[in-house]
């Protein structure tokens, strides 16, 4: 079919038309292009949509207040405590102590014609006259036959004894205290030992007053005596009319009575007989 003229340009017309329209809609992504497109209106956006909450809020629900009845409480009784006493633990005594000779912290004064002295209140206290022993400190002269002797204790373990005997003649009787004389007199006691090597502690003094001479010192019978365990601290004191002889014995250590020993010597006083 052969086309007329007119048609024919209206084809071709057409056909140009078309190609245009494709290759505007072809360039309008390329920005290198230079060719933008700008929409007519500007897109409402899409609101977002808030998520909900993970825990779900409680509502506060005040507690409407009742009246309610107050009860009386009871009282409460008042109970007394008794306190029970507390028992008191006695000590066991030390084998230089023994029960029969327990020792007291308070002292009394015991006085006669002879002499005072200060001792336990709980001792007791024996008077007796026994034959003068033999001193061999005092020489030259004689002591009466007899003389008197207070004893302070409650058996023969621990006690506190004072002889007293009468000179014959008053005045100034010869007195020797010394080491060897009572060594003399240890061994003359005690026949398995030897005196001197007994002592310990010697010491020669003189009375305030009537400053008459005296000696104090400790005696320790050794382990190889049959006597032992025996052990004493003596005074020996000569005045004008009395010759005392005061011991402290112990059946143990002399150093556990340290303090008693102290308080009865120093109050220990010889009296002068007119």
């Amino acid at each position: 079919m052969i086309l007329s003229g007119d048609k024919m340009k209206q084809i071709i017309k057409y056909s140009l038309i078309t190609l245009l329209l494709v290759a505007l809609v072809f360039c309008a992504g390329c920005e290198s292009l230079g060719v933008t497109y700008t929409p007519e209106e500007t897109p409402t956006p899409i609101p977002t949509r808030t998520p909900l909450p993970t825990t779900i809020p409680t509502q506060k629900i005040t507690p409407i207040p009742t009246e309610t009845e107050e009860i009386p409480l009871e009282e409460t009784p008042t109970i007394e405590i008794t306190e029970e006493p507390t028992e008191l633990i006695t000590p066991e005594p030390t084998p230089e102590l023994k029960p029969n000779t327990t020792v007291s912290n308070i002292y009394i004064q015991y006085s006669d014609s002879d002499f005072s002295v200060d001792y336990p209140d709980n001792w007791k206290i024996k008077v007796s006259v026994i034959p003068t022993p033999d001193n061999p400190l005092i020489i030259g002269s004689r002591l009466k036959p007899d003389s008197r002797m207070v004893k302070f204790g409650n058996s023969n373990l621990v006690n506190f004894t004072v002889i007293t005997s009468d000179f014959v003649t008053e005045g100034n009787n010869p007195f020797d205290p010394s080491i060897s004389n009572i060594g003399v007199g240890i061994t003359n006691q005690f026949k398995d030992v030897s005196g001197q090597s007994t002592i310990s502690n010697y010491q020669k003094k003189y009375t305030t007053q009537y400053q008459s001479p005296y000696v104090i010192y400790d005696v320790t019978i050794p382990k190889t005596s049959k006597s032992y365990p025996y052990a004493y601290t003596e005074l020996d004191l000569a005045s004008s009319t009395h010759f005392y002889t005061v011991r402290f014995n112990t059946e143990g250590n002399l150093e556990d009575y340290r303090d008693m020993k102290y308080q009865m010597f120093s109050s220990f006083f010889a009296k002068e007989r007119g």
